[in-house]
């Protein structure tokens, strides 16, 4: 979610699209020192979605370990 909206691992925003930091309040909340905390965690629950998830966290795993 935060690759997507342009915001960096430190919660900083690293995007270059003037669209994302328009609606950037939509999704973040903005905290001390111009870094944005997510308003919310959404799941969704479609089958698909889901399957791709696992596959990518197990294969996230896989690759650290």
């Amino acid at each position: 979610m935060c690759d997507e909206h342009g915001i960096d691992g430190s919660g900083e925003y690293s995007g270059d699209s003037d669209a994302n930091l328009d609606r950037i309040h939509f999704f973040y909340r903005e905290a001390l020192g111009s870094k944005y905390v997510l308003r919310a965690v959404l799941f969704d629950l479609e089958p698909g979605v889901i399957g791709a998830v696992t596959l990518s966290a197990n294969y996230s795993s896989r690759a650290t370990s």
